[in-house]
């Protein structure tokens, strides 16, 4: 990872999404679907290499306008984001939570639009039967 300019001492857990990973091999032929685990998680540390399914997508699709209440769904925008940290999410499990900065997502919206802020994109478990989320990153099953 030092080859790409991160600390290591600083950031000593590197997750990677890669979105779309399975999209010719699970769900629809060529396409990035919600809510399955087409997508590849890479977790890598000083002890460990793991690779598995995950999600980076919501759930669903929810169209929407603007911050408020109304606002559409959220995915997370490609790039590094060194704002999680282990914390409990939704109050209930450990898991990797946006609680260190603001991140930059792309909102379902006609047409999709960008939003920047604490959104609680959290990196968190998914459920058995569907991917369980309103907008987190990663979903591990």
């Amino acid at each position: 990872m030092e080859k790409f300019g991160i600390d290591r001492s600083r950031y000593p857990v590197v997750v990677v999404g890669i979105r779309g990973y399975y999209k010719n091999s699970m769900g629809a032929p060529g396409v990035n679907d919600r809510g399955i685990y087409d997508d590849a998680i890479f977790v890598q540390s000083a002890q460990t290499m793991l690779s598995c399914n995950g999600n980076t997508n919501p759930t669903r699709y929810r169209i929407g306008y603007g911050t408020t209440s109304e606002k559409g769904m959220a995915s997370l925008d490609p790039g590094a984001w060194f704002v999680h940290k282990f914390d409990l999410h939704r109050g209930k499990y450990l898991a990797l939570c946006q609680r260190a900065g603001d991140v930059t997502v792309t909102r379902d919206g006609n047409p999709p639009y960008k939003d920047t802020g604490s959104f609680g994109i959290n990196i968190h478990r998914g459920g058995y039967n569907q991917t369980s989320s309103e907008g987190c990153p990663i979903r591990i099953t």
